[in-house]
């Protein structure tokens, strides 16, 4: 249990910092673990503003020329090649209802198949979303 405490209170560092736009200890403890796994990640505000992208999103767009993403843009930035829309967006649906929720999107180009997970992090209502980005195979 007091493992799980440190947990929640890791979350509500991180949820505090994104809503205050400082990026202090707590924000810089999760860089270091997004910034080291081959998943894509990125963490968007409140208002779906990108605010983190981890170096596997950085790599995979200028790899395949997909767009330049840059800190500020609206997420959807992170799904312009697919079949996204922002009027059914989960990370809308996952601010609104304060809990992980998942779905599947196909790029509308290679026909590739992704899983998005969307986890919010809390701060008296919803401050950011954590999402991450797996290729579906088979």
């Amino acid at each position: 249990m007091v493992e799980l405490d440190k947990l929640k209170h890791l979350t509500q560092e991180i949820a505090n910092e994104i809503h205050e736009k400082q990026h202090g200890k707590a924000f810089e403890f999760i860089k270091l673990l997004f910034d080291n796994i081959k998943s894509f990640v990125a963490v968007v505000d409140g208002n779906c503003k990108i605010i983190y992208v981890n170096p596997a999103v950085i790599k995979f767009a200028n790899e395949n020329s997909i767009v330049d993403i840059k800190l500020g843009d609206n997420c959807k930035m992170l799904f312009s090649k697919t079949k996204f829309e922002c009027d059914n967006c989960v990370v809308k649906s996952c601010i609104n209802q304060r809990r992980v929720l998942s779905e599947e999107v196909t790029s509308k180009y290679t026909g590739i198949k992704y899983r998005l997970t969307c986890i919010p992090l809390a701060y008296d209502g919803i401050a950011g979303v954590i999402e991450i980005v797996e290729r579906i195979y088979g």
